[in-house]
């Protein structure tokens, strides 16, 4: 069995006559998420962009790394490095995108998407708080 036919299986979708996917029934919210693949892409970028920027703001006002994989990184090659190891996580998702069935190449981008966008909370959370009751 291939992998795309295990993942085609796992995902729900099955293959007609012509060979095509024929996919499942999901909720419209579901569905609306999948099909803004394009939309997610721009999103994953704007806040892994949005997350070294506020890294490097929250080590240049006292806060530290906590992430050894990123301590590891801003020793060797500085805040330019944390940009390229996020540059890494893109590549690696936009390589392994063909490996999913066309319909579900949304979740790649979905999964970079959600643990930058908690990042760039607690990253924003953080300065805040060390703005307004540290000063």
């Amino acid at each position: 069995m291939s992998l795309r036919n295990l993942l085609s299986e796992v995902f729900g979708t099955a293959s007609g006559a012509s060979g095509a996917d024929t996919p499942r029934q999901h909720h419209p919210f579901i569905e609306s998420v999948l099909e803004a693949e394009r939309e997610l892409w721009g999103l994953v970028i704007a806040a892994m962009l949005m997350d070294v920027t506020l890294t490097v703001h929250g080590l240049q006002i006292g806060l530290r790394e906590v992430n050894p994989v990123a301590v590891e990184v801003l020793d060797m090659a500085g805040a330019v490095g944390l940009y390229l190891m996020k540059g890494g996580a893109l590549l690696v998702g936009l390589v392994c995108r063909p490996l999913l069935p066309s319909r579900y190449t949304a979740l790649i981008p979905l999964g970079l998407a959600i643990p930058s966008l908690f990042a760039v909370i607690h990253n924003s959370a953080l300065i805040l708080w060390v703005l307004i009751w540290m000063s």
